[in-house]
């Protein structure tokens, strides 16, 4: 019970760290103005959309820990919204880069 506190609690704060280094580093990604302000908009969303999956996958992780009768479940819910989290910011992160260079 206390290890899936401490990873939740854990993983919520690199999270937030997470998001608000990335978050200034996205409004700082069009200072050039090479893409479009609505590209620049996606870019923001389709990051942040992807990081509260990120997120949401720490309490998920830590209640697999705490309760061993729905470990099974709750580590493929925590499996999931990890990876669907990863590839929303690797796609928003490649598609912005995309943009600007085309």
């Amino acid at each position: 019970m206390i290890l899936g506190i401490v990873f939740t609690v854990v993983w919520l704060g690199l999270a937030a760290v997470w998001f608000v280094m990335s978050l200034m580093a996205g409004a700082m990604a069009n200072d050039a103005g090479t893409v479009a302000s609505e590209v620049h908009a996606r870019l923001l969303i389709t990051m942040m959309v992807g990081e509260a999956l990120v997120a949401i996958a720490g309490p998920l992780g830590g209640s697999a820990l705490a309760f061993a009768a729905s470990a099974g479940l709750l580590w493929k819910l925590f499996a999931v919204a990890l990876v669907l989290g990863i590839v929303l910011q690797v796609y928003a992160v490649v598609a912005m880069l995309n943009a600007a260079s085309g």
